[in-house]
């Protein structure tokens, strides 16, 4: 009983999370740079120039959780080969 209470406390705590998370913006923007440096004759910086291009990436997609069912079996006993063999014979 404790464990299904768990269970569904995790499964209610993850479902609002990923709405949370999905009412976000989940993009980015991706940017390179170019730096133009003008120098004199003597080394030193005439102007500089940065030049930002950006393009925006594309959206990141959550899908949404799947559940399946998990079935636990109990595991029969291991035989030793006695209990094979009576069983075999039918002892």
């Amino acid at each position: 009983m404790k464990s299904k209470i768990i269970f569904g406390t995790l499964v209610i705590a993850t479902t609002t999370w990923l709405v949370v998370g999905m009412a976000q913006s989940a993009s980015a923007t991706d940017c390179k740079y170019v730096k133009t440096v003008v120098l004199s004759d003597n080394g030193s910086i005439l102007s500089s120039t940065t030049n930002y291009v950006c393009k925006k990436s594309q959206p990141i997609i959550i899908l949404s959780p799947t559940t399946i069912t998990v079935k636990k079996y109990k595991r029969q006993r291991p035989m030793s080969f006695r209990q094979i063999r009576n069983t075999a014979l039918g002892y």
